[in-house]
């Protein structure tokens, strides 16, 4: 009998603290979010968006769903730099983001046509 509830006590114990420690990282951590958009603000589907943490020049990228939307996280607090690029369009960078916890931080991006050139032979 004795062993039973100490087995159940520390199944608790050890359920308690798996708990605890996911809830604790949750909070310590933030979230980068928003829309890749063409000129005319349609979202552009399919588009590279990295998110670089300037401290430890760790980047994380993800790609925008079907309506130009991203979301990164989990992400520690820090500074960021934000770029997104696509075939046809000039690359758009956002400097300085400075993400703190448990915060969502809403980074849209414009990304505008690129320069075509052809090349004759």
């Amino acid at each position: 009998m004795t062993t039973k509830v100490f087995t159940r006590v520390a199944f608790l114990a050890m359920l308690c603290a798996f708990a605890g420690s996911t809830a604790f990282a949750q909070l310590q951590s933030g979230r980068i979010l928003g829309t890749v958009y063409d000129s005319q603000r349609a979202g552009i589907p399919g588009a590279t968006v990295t998110v670089t943490n300037l401290a430890t020049n760790i980047a994380r990228t993800v790609v925008s769903d079907s309506e130009g939307n991203y979301v990164v996280t989990p992400l520690d607090p820090g500074n960021y730099r934000v770029s997104a690029e696509m075939p046809g369009f000039q690359t758009t960078v956002r400097e300085g983001l400075e993400l703190t916890v448990g915060q969502s931080a809403r980074v849209e991006l414009t990304l505008d046509l690129g320069t075509l050139s052809t090349e004759v032979k």
